[in-house]
């Protein structure tokens, strides 16, 4: 996962997008850089370990919808199309997924 398309500084990409924007194709789509420094994870902009990770959705393709093959924690490694899969593999991609994210009222 430290390809180059993981490796954004989403820091400065939420200044420049819309929240919107931000939300729904940078949020939690690169590992953070300062993993090993204490620091306050659950208001992070990065993934911190693979449950946390989404897909760019500019690069991968994948619905709304959860994968069959995995199940609750589990990571892309359990199904066999990996990250090439049409599916949602953790809560992250499913709640910012393009199009889920802010579609229905509460």
């Amino acid at each position: 996962m430290s390809e180059r398309r993981y490796v954004q500084d989403l820091n400065k990409l939420q200044k420049e997008l819309q929240l919107h924007q931000f939300m729904v194709y940078c949020y939690k789509t690169s590992f953070c850089p300062q993993i090993k420094d204490k620091h306050d994870w659950p208001v992070c902009n990065y993934a911190h370990r693979l449950q946390d990770f989404r897909r760019p959705p500019q690069n991968f393709f994948y619905r709304a919808e959860w994968c069959m093959n995995i199940h609750l924690d589990e990571t892309f490694a359990e199904c066999p199309d990996g990250l090439n899969c049409e599916k949602c593999h953790n809560l992250m991609e499913f709640l910012f997924n393009p199009f889920h994210y802010k579609a229905n009222l509460c």
